[in-house]
């Protein structure tokens, strides 16, 4: 069986409206199975408070976790107080996914350029979250990937990267922050080139299965389908109309 991947957080995470997912992308190319646990609009205390029935109580072999981007975009006033808290939401979902023997791995948001006018003059706020998270998953040796600067997920400069609200990511944005990230996950949940093979081979074989299975079921109802037209032909014709 395929190890299984949870993914959680907020509309970043959330696959509702996205043609193929980010992380949809990134278990296919690692090999595993997809449990998506996004929820748009979420904060972080929201995410922490269903942390436990939705990664823990399914015992995935690892979690993503991107959350706080909502935090932030209403944060007003003590923005340093905002990002130590969410980091420190951040924090509590850390210890609990590694007390149940779940890998962490923890993401970071491209530099959005939003709309709306409002947004946008918070997302001011924004680089004292990733600085405050990144200290935090420095000191904690914990695997993680910002794309905050990442030159090539600047929504200014690549605008095709995000929808037309210039907060959400569009289909490319979702290929390209998948294969971003690709290396960072991989190594972060130590799943080997081998493992990866041997794991779409498997998958393979499986779907292989699966069409030939699909496909003597139709097959057999055919052949059903073809004796009883036959049986009504013959009971037609010796039966025929004056």
């Amino acid at each position: 069986m395929a190890k299984t991947i949870c993914y959680i957080g907020d509309s970043w995470t959330d696959p509702l409206g996205h043609t193929r997912h980010w992380s949809y992308i990134v278990s296919d190319a690692l090999g595993t199975a997809t449990l998506n646990k996004g929820m748009g609009g979420q904060y972080t205390e929201q995410i922490l408070a269903r942390f436990q029935s939705d990664v823990v109580n399914n015992h995935p072999y690892g979690v993503v976790i991107l959350a706080g981007g909502n935090d932030y975009l209403v944060a007003n006033g003590d923005n340093a107080a905002a990002a130590a808290s969410a980091v420190e939401r951040i924090k509590q979902m850390v210890d609990m996914a590694k007390a149940a023997n779940i890998i962490p791995v923890l993401l970071f948001y491209g530099r959005v350029k939003p709309t709306n006018g409002e947004l946008e003059a918070r997302m001011a706020y924004t680089p004292g979250f990733e600085e405050a998270l990144r200290n935090y998953v420095t000191s904690a040796g914990l695997p993680f990937y910002s794309a905050w600067n990442d030159a090539g997920m600047f929504c200014e400069s690549h605008p095709e990267l995000y929808q037309q609200d210039g907060l959400h990511l569009s289909d490319a944005g979702d290929a390209y922050y998948a294969n971003a990230m690709l290396a960072t996950v991989k190594q972060g949940f130590g799943i080997a080139d081998e493992e990866i093979e041997a794991s779409k081979k498997k998958q393979s074989r499986l779907t292989m299965s699966k069409l030939r299975d699909l496909l003597q079921r139709l097959t057999l109802r055919l052949q059903t389908f073809w004796v009883r037209l036959k049986g009504q032909t013959c009971r037609r014709s010796s039966h025929p109309t004056t």
